[in-house]
C-alpha cells in the first residue's frame, strides 16, 4: 500500500512507448483506500496516463516542492472511473508528479452484477510519440512466399481470462520490388499499424513514419471480455522499408483482463516488370545491353551500421530471366560508373536473396564491375550503393555483354 504521504516510486519517464511506466493491476478495498505513486519526466512533453479500472478516481499531480508528499495544492486533475476506461492527456514540463489511484465508494462493496467489492486498476504512462526502437527484422519479402508472426501469452483460438497483455511489437521488412503486399491476420483487442518507415532508420516513430493502413479494436463487451477480429489489409506498394505493429487496443497491463494477441501471415506478391526501387526506371527488356543513368541521394533506401553515424545509400534493380534468356550461358558484366561517390556493387539471386558477388571500386576511379554467366531461370538482383556512409551523387548502371 502506497499513500499521499509515502508513495511508491516507480522510476523515470522518458519519451517513446518502449520506455513507458506500466503501473500492473491492483485492488483497493475497505482496508487500502488510496494508492499513490511517484514518477519522474525526463523531457517536458505530451503525457498520456492511461488507465482501466472500475470505481475508482484516478488523479495526476506535481510535485511542486519535490518533499515526496502528494498534497492537495498539487492536484492537477482528477476522472472518475465506474467502468471503463479513460485517459488524461497534458502537455507537462520536466520535474516530478504523481498519481493517484482511490476508491470511489469508501471502501463499501459495489452493487453490480460483477459482485465486485472494492475498486480494481490497472495504467500506463507514456511520452509523446510512439517508438519501437528495435523491431523484429524480417528483411527482404521473397515474390510469392509468405512469413507468419504471432504473439501473445494466450491460446488465440482459445482465449483464458488470465495472462499478461502484449502492449506493443513490431515487425520491420523490406521490399526489393513493388508489388502487393497482404497481411491476413487474427487478433484479440489489437490495433494494427502498417506503416513506411520514412526516414529508413529501422525504427516505428509514430510522428515520423507515414500510417499506410490502420485497423482498430473496437469495444463491445462494455471493458470486459475479448473481441476476436479476422481481418486482411491488402495495399500496392512500392520498393522500400516498412514497418507492421501491433497495439493492445485497450492499453491495459492487468493480468485479470483477456490478453491481447495477435496471429498474421504476411504474403508479398511482386509486381511484373519493375525495378526493385520505385524511384528508379524499370530496366529496358527490348535489347540485350541496357544503360541506367540514375543518381544515389539521401532520399533513397538506406542502411545504418553500428560505429557509424551516417547511413549507407543503396538503389536496387531486377533484371528478370525473361529479359536475360536470350543470354543464358553467357556471361555479361554488371558495371558502376561514379565520378562522385565509390561505388559497391552487390549481386544477389533476386528469389532467394543469396548473394552471388559483389564488387567494391574493382575497376579503381568510381568504377565497379561483376561479371556473372546468366542461369536459365534466375532472376538477378543489383544493389548499387556507396562504398563509404553518407556518400551521394550521380552514377550509371550498365550491363554489356562480353
Amino acid at each position: 500500500m502506497s499513500t499521499s504521504n509515502n508513495p511508491q516510486y516507480i522510476g523515470v519517464l522518458h519519451k517513446g512507448l518502449e520506455n513507458q511506466i506500466t503501473i500492473p493491476g491492483s485492488k483497493l478495498g475497505k482496508t487500502n483506500l488510496q494508492d499513490v505513486y511517484l514518477f519522474e519526466l525526463s523531457d517536458s512533453g505530451n503525457l498520456s496516463l492511461s488507465t482501466g479500472g472500475f470505481d475508482l478516481i484516478v488523479g495526476l499531480g506535481r510535485d511542486t516542492n519535490n518533499n515526496g508528499i502528494y498534497e492537495a495544492n498539487e492536484i492537477i486533475g482528477e476522472v472518475n472511473l465506474g467502468n471503463s476506461k479513460d485517459e488524461i492527456t497534458i502537455e507537462l514540463p520536466k520535474g516530478n508528479y504523481f498519481v493517484e489511484f482511490r476508491d470511489d465508494l469508501n471502501g463499501e462493496d459495489a452493487i453490480s452484477a460483477l459482485d465486485r467489492d472494492g475498486a480494481y486498476y490497472s495504467s500506463r504512462l507514456s511520452l509523446d510519440a510512439d517508438i519501437i526502437s528495435n523491431p523484429t527484422n524480417l528483411g527482404f519479402l521473397e515474390n510469392g512466399t509468405s512469413q507468419e508472426i504471432k504473439g501473445s501469452s494466450a491460446n488465440i483460438d482459445n482465449v483464458t481470462q488470465y495472462g499478461t497483455n502484449i502492449l506493443q511489437a513490431g515487425y520491420s521488412f523490406k521490399l526489393p520490388t513493388s508489388g502487393v503486399v497482404t497481411i491476413d491476420k487474427r487478433t484479440v483487442d489489437t490495433d494494427t499499424i502498417l506503416a513506411r518507415d520514412s526516414n529508413n532508420d529501422g525504427m516505428y516513430d509514430s510522428t515520423i513514419d507515414e500510417t499506410i493502413a490502420f485497423t482498430e479494436y473496437e469495444n463491445t463487451n462494455g471493458g470486459f471480455g475479448a473481441r476476436i477480429e479476422d481481418i486482411t489489409i491488402s495495399e500496392q506498394l512500392d520498393a522500400g522499408n516498412y514497418l507492421l505493429v501491433f497495439e493492445d487496443g485497450r492499453n491495459l497491463t492487468s493480468g485479470k483482463e483477456v490478453p491481447s494477441a495477435y496471429n498474421a501471415t504476411i504474403t508479398f506478391n511482386a509486381a511484373e516488370n519493375t525495378a526493385a526501387n520505385s524511384t528508379n526506371p524499370a530496366l529496358d527488356p527490348i535489347a540485350p545491353i541496357f544503360s541506367v543513368n540514375e543518381e544515389l541521394s539521401n532520399s533513397d533506401l538506406s542502411y545504418l551500421i553500428e560505429g557509424n553515424q551516417e547511413p549507407f545509400y543503396y538503389d536496387s534493380y531486377t533484371v528478370s530471366a525473361e529479359f536475360l534468356a536470350p543470354l543464358v550461358g553467357q556471361t555479361i558484366s554488371m558495371e558502376v560508373q561514379s565520378a562522385d561517390f565509390e561505388p559497391f556493387v552487390f549481386l544477389l539471386n533476386a528469389d532467394t536473396f543469396e548473394i552471388i558477388d559483389d564488387s567494391y571500386n574493382s575497376l579503381g576511379s568510381g568504377n565497379a564491375q561483376i561479371d556473372v554467366k546468366i542461369q536459365p531461370d534466375v532472376n538477378y538482383l543489383v544493389s548499387v550503393e556507396s562504398a563509404l556512409p553518407g556518400e551521394t551523387g550521380s552514377y550509371t548502371f550498365a550491363g554489356n555483354s562480353i
